[in-house]
């Protein structure tokens, strides 16, 4: 008996962590999914800030390597997968690079879905909230797509984790990935089992971060006050006091504070203050400026061991080779590291830094393509010609923005030591369940302070 105790991970689990009720509760549920012969099957575990998702996630890994039996951890964007990765000591991988290939962007395919070669494996996915319908526009249906992929593979079965108080994906008013009702009318042969952590875990229940988290989305906060305890944790400033309390972090700390704001061009306003006020920046970019990816990048880092530069990813520039004007585009050439100390050589666009929209409009890329085809006009070979092209480091170029201060949105799968919740130029009646989730979204993004900028009064109780 003792030795079918000491090799059972559950149990050796619960002597080193102590779960909560809800999440032992999560627990009995997933051995019945595990349990349940329906070819497939999927698993819903929704949980708000504080819950304990990372701990249920990191628990599933270390059981399922325990028993030899095979998992793939996904997330909908590149830095999720870093996160994701990172906290549960396990590769992670996006959802887009495991379920699709790159086809011929030109014959109107761009992306085709990849088949799924494993059998008898768990596929779990985390910050499913930001998961859609779609995603990629006219080239796919993301979560139908995965969908597709998982239970196409032999004895594969799925897992979405995520926070229904999060944002939904851009455009959508819910997160579908969490909704068992879509999934069940997407997917009509699906076994969907479903359970929410609801209760604090005891090492957060005392952070004013996540009581005022907590308090954002229950359903009887519907109007004002929104904010329940202001202290320590919890700061409210103006916006003229902003640039003080950043002097005022520590410098081993300066890459560990955002600014969350509602739009692209307010965020860019932020930036340019920031950028001139706190660092003394007149230079476009200078060294030791602290830059964000916006879409993920394969060309870059395909011989490290993500493979990948991914959307949301922090780089710091080492130096500043050189600008360039070509191909009808503005390029700067870098040397930049991430928080890894990973150092890369690159070429970026300058255009997506101030542009105001969150990355390069297809039609950009598109343009960009065709000025490149005439330096390969040579080949005659149209696919090895279409080929040389997305070779092309300048094709490749990496789409950056400066990021002191960025949107909620560009912001969801990432955490910051110090969030500065901008509440300036929003527009009117924005008291809404969907304005609750943006507020919720921001708070959460914080592990030590959360700075409220400019919030009126009627907000605070």
């Amino acid at each position: 008996m003792l030795h079918f105790l000491m090799s059972n991970p559950i149990f050796l689990t619960s002597l080193l962590v102590k779960f909560t009720e809800s999440q032992s509760a999560a627990l009995k549920h997933f051995e019945e999914f595990e349990s349940d012969a329906s070819p497939n099957k999927c698993f819903v575990l929704k949980g708000y800030a504080g819950t304990g998702k990372t701990t249920m996630v990191s628990f599933l890994v270390q059981k399922y390597k325990s028993e030899r039996k095979k998992i793939k951890l996904l997330a909908p964007t590149g830095r999720a997968a870093k996160v994701m990765s990172h906290y549960a000591k396990f590769p992670a991988a996006t959802i887009h690079k495991q379920i699709y290939y790159l086809n011929d962007v030109l014959e109107g395919k761009g992306l085709s879905k990849a088949k799924n070669m494993f059998h008898d494996t768990l596929f779990v996915v985390d910050e499913a909230s930001m998961v859609g319908i779609d995603h990629l526009g006219k080239e796919g249906d993301l979560l139908n797509d995965l969908l597709d992929y998982v239970y196409c593979g032999q004895g594969c079965s799925l897992v979405l984790v995520g926070d229904p108080g999060q944002l939904p994906p851009v455009g959508q008013t819910n997160s579908p990935a969490l909704s068992p009702e879509y999934l069940g009318q997407c997917y009509q042969s699906l076994k969907i089992y479903v359970y929410t952590l609801k209760e604090v875990v005891r090492q957060a229940s005392s952070s004013q971060i996540i009581q005022n988290a907590t308090f954002l989305r229950l359903p009887s906060t519907k109007q004002t006050p929104f904010f329940q305890d202001i202290g320590c944790d919890v700061i409210r400033t103006s916006g003229i006091d902003l640039m003080e309390h950043l002097q005022s972090i520590p410098s081993n700390e300066m890459n560990s504070f955002v600014v969350l704001t509602l739009s692209n061009k307010r965020a860019d306003r932020w930036n340019q203050e920031i950028r001139k006020t706190l660092f003394g920046y007149d230079e476009f970019i200078e060294r030791g400026e602290l830059l964000m990816v916006v879409k993920n990048n394969y060309h870059w880092a395909a011989d490290r061991e993500m493979g990948f530069i991914a959307n949301g990813e922090m780089l710091k520039v080492e130096r500043v080779v050189k600008e360039e004007e070509c191909f009808g585009f503005s390029f700067i050439h870098l040397i930049a590291a991430n928080p890894e100390g990973e150092e890369f050589s690159l070429i970026c666009f300058k255009d997506t830094v101030n542009s105001g929209l969150p990355n390069m409009p297809r039609e950009h890329q598109r343009q960009l393509f065709f000025e490149i085809e005439k330096d390969y006009i040579h080949e005659k070979n149209k696919k090895k010609r279409y080929q040389l092209i997305l070779k092309n480091p300048h094709f490749n170029a990496l789409q950056i923005k400066y990021a002191y201060a960025v949107t909620a949105h560009k912001a969801q799968g990432g955490q910051w030591k110090h969030v500065f919740i901008d509440y300036s130029f929003l527009p009117e009646n924005m008291e809404t369940r969907g304005y609750l989730q943006w507020l919720y979204t921001c708070m959460t993004r914080a592990t030590d302070k959360v700075y409220l900028v400019n919030f009126p009064d009627h907000y605070f109780g």
